[in-house]
Order: C-alpha cells, then sequence, then structure tokens
C-alpha cells in the first residue's frame, strides 16, 4: 500500500498533530513495513526521526499552500502512485477535479464555530470544512466529542466518520524514584523548584489559564510553586502577565518556557499535581500523558477530556476560580483518592498506546482505499464523495 501524507504538519513537528502523525507512521510502518508513505508539502518541513520507515519526501519552494493543494498535489499523487492520501488536520485536501485516490481527512476539533471565532472565521472555516468533509471518502475524529460536534455543525457526513483518538508514547510511563531523584537534581533545584502543580497546553482564552491563576491565588500552601510550561506568546503578555501582578502572584509562579520531550515524563511524575483547566479541547493529550505517568489530574469537566479521564482524573468546573481551588486543596490535602485515580489513570493510559491505535489506523488506510476504488468502479473515476 501507498500512502500520501499533507506533510505541512511538520513545519512545527512537536504540535499536538505532528506528534500524532509521527506516532502513527512509526508504529504502523513496524507492524505493516510493505507500507510505502509519501509526505508531501509545499515547502520545506523539519522532518521528523522516520529511520527504518520506507518513506519518500516531496517538499516544495515557497509556494503558496493554496494554489500547491489545488495544482500540485493531485500531479504529486498520481505521479508517486499513492492508493490513499490522508490531510491530517481537517484542510488540506485537493477541493477540484477528479480525485487522484481515496481521501482521509482528520479532524480534531471545531473550534472557530465552537470558541468564539470572529464572524469572519467562522463563515470561512466552514465553507471551507464543508468542502473538505464533501470530498473525503473517510473521515477521523480524534473524539467522540468531537465527532458529535462535526455531525452537529455539517449535515450529511455522520455516516463517513470514524473515532481514532491520540495516544501516548511508549515513555510516557511511571518514574522511579531514583529517576525523579536524579530529574530534581538536574532540572528542578536548579529552577528553585520543589513542590509544584504544571500546567501545559499553550496559552489562549480557552485555555482558562486566568482561572488557574485565581484559584492558585486563594491557596495558603508557603513553598508550592505553579509551573507554567510553554514559551509565553502575545496573549501571556498581555492578558496573564498583569494577572501575575495583579495576585502578587511573580515569586510563585514559574515560567520555565519549553519542556524538552524526553522530560516530560519526569516533569508529569514530580508534580504534586497536573492542572488543566482548558474549557474546550477536540481531545486533551497533556492529560492523557499526565495519567499514562501517573501523576494526579485536575481537567475541566466537560468535553472530549471526560471520555478517557472520568474515573482517573479530577473533574470539576474549571469556569469558577473557587472550584478549581478546592479541587487543588482536595489532591494537596490528600482528601481526593490519589491512589486510586492514579491506578485507574495508568490501566486506562495503556489501551491508548500508539502501537495499539496503529493497527486501528492501518485498517482505516486499508478501507478508505476499498471506497475509493469501489466508487471509482461504480463511477468510472473518484469523482467526489
Amino acid at each position: 500500500m501507498r500512502v500520501a501524507i499533507n506533510a505541512t504538519v511538520f513545519k512545527n513537528p512537536l504540535s499536538g498533530v505532528g506528534k500524532r502523525v509521527w506516532s502513527l507512521v512509526r508504529h504502523a510502518a513496524a507492524l505493516r513495513p510493505d507500507i510505502h508513505w509519501i509526505f508531501l508539502a509545499p515547502s520545506p518541513v523539519r522532518r521528523p526521526d522516520l529511520a527504518g520507515v520506507d518513506a519518500e519526501w516531496h517538499e516544495g519552494g515557497l509556494a503558496p499552500e493554496f494554489w500547491w493543494k489545488r495544482r500540485v498535489v493531485p500531479g504529486l499523487l498520481r505521479r508517486f502512485g499513492a492508493e490513499v492520501y490522508e490531510a491530517p488536520w481537517g484542510g488540506g485536501l485537493p477541493l477540484e477535479g477528479t480525485k487522484p485516490c481515496p481521501f482521509l481527512a482528520t479532524y480534531h476539533d471545531t473550534l472557530p464555530l465552537d470558541a468564539g471565532a470572529w464572524l469572519g472565521e467562522r463563515l470561512r472555516y466552514r465553507r471551507d470544512a464543508r468542502a473538505n468533509l464533501r470530498r473525503a471518502d473517510r473521515i477521523l475524529a480524534v473524539s467522540e466529542f468531537t465527532r458529535g460536534r462535526l455531525v452537529r455543525h455539517f449535515h450529511g457526513i455522520e455516516a463517513k466518520i470514524v473515532v481514532l483518538p491520540n495516544g501516548v508514547d511508549d515513555r510516557m510511563v511511571p518514574q522511579g524514584e531514583a529517576a525523579l531523584a536524579a530529574f530534581r537534581e538536574r532540572v528542578l533545584s536548579p529552577l528553585g523548584l520543589g513542590d509544584f502543580l504544571l500546567y501545559l497546553g499553550g496559552y489562549n482564552a480557552r485555555k482558562n489559564v486566568e482561572t488557574l491563576l485565581a484559584a492558585f491565588a486563594k491557596l495558603n500552601r508557603p513553598g508550592l510553586r505553579l509551573v507554567l510550561a510553554g514559551n509565553p506568546n502575545a496573549y501571556f503578555k498581555k492578558r496573564l502577565a498583569p494577572l501575575l501582578r495583579r495576585f502578587a502572584l511573580g515569586d510563585r509562579v514559574s515560567t520555565p518556557g519549553y519542556l524538552p520531550e524526553e522530560d516530560l515524563p519526569a516533569w508529569y511524575g514530580a508534580s504534586r499535581a497536573v492542572v488543566y483547566p482548558s474549557l474546550h479541547e477536540g481531545f486533551g493529550m497533556p492529560v492523557l500523558e499526565a495519567l499514562a505517568c501517573g501523576a494526579p489530574v485536575i481537567a475541566h469537566r466537560d468535553g472530549a477530556v471526560r471520555e478517557f479521564a472520568e474515573g482517573s482524573a479530577l473533574l470539576v468546573d474549571a469556569r469558577r476560580a473557587a472550584s478549581l481551588a478546592q479541587a487543588l486543596e482536595d489532591i494537596l490535602g490528600g482528601r481526593a483518592p490519589g491512589a486510586l485515580h492514579r491506578a485507574a489513570g495508568i490501566e486506562t493510559a495503556e489501551s491508548y498506546r500508539w502501537s495499539i491505535l496503529a493497527r486501528r489506523y492501518i485498517a482505516i488506510l486499508e478501507e478508505t482505499g476499498r471506497l475509493g476504488r469501489m466508487g471509482a468502479t461504480a463511477h468510472g473515476s473518484m469523482g467526489e464523495a
């Protein structure tokens, strides 16, 4: 089987979408070394490590993506003999002409329609998503929540949608005491960190970090720090930095910047709790990673996170600082059933290992190819699904 993938996601290979594609391809290739992977991009990208994977790359010069997608991709798919073409973030499918092969579109969320985007952005997204969904032979949603949002916003696509969730890497496991002690000495001590709460997941309005700061300010726990991971962006500087001053949290909040991927299991394991107050997520990968590493987790009670975290994480109304502060006190004070949650989280995460999900991914690729071939036989060409 020859599978082509829109590799634009690898402009930022450490994004959630980039990690998903990289992980699925690596594990699928280990299971099925006969699959040939073809990565297409309109301009040079940061190629991830795919050692041992039967893959080839075609990166353009600096072509505008809309022109490349429309005019270049169909010819490349024919040239490389692709049997399935995946656009792994929703958009990215050629929207005109005869299909060179079956199309697979992956959707992570419908945020522009659900999270307060401007009217113009909502209209553009609806137009483009409708066209992509119509062209796709099969649609992947990363959660039942995202599937439900797609069905609500776009009619006539329900039969084409299948859920394939995000997963966790095999490195995401509980760390032993020796490993954590070495991590504290190597990383935490130079940062002046002892007991800490950990947040990671980016900065924008829906991430709800403002409420986390308000909740943390209510805690009377000297020596406890809040770690806000990730590089501060414009939103952080405009909206969150003033709150740090308002709540006098300057010496209680640490901003270490980007956390290296190889250190994440230790960050999760060394924390008193991982707090993920985001109000709207298509999945919520940091929650699953933290659970896999045995960390206590507090998250918002609505949305996709509930699908895998209920019974493992402490789910609360994160819109209210008082609720979030009480949850923090319950975990820090040992009043939440932490041991039970920890064991349940580790067990839950095992079913989300990429090696397991890759088997389902291969089956979906094969099914998409069959659907396309059946359509071509019935109509004389791929036509439009």
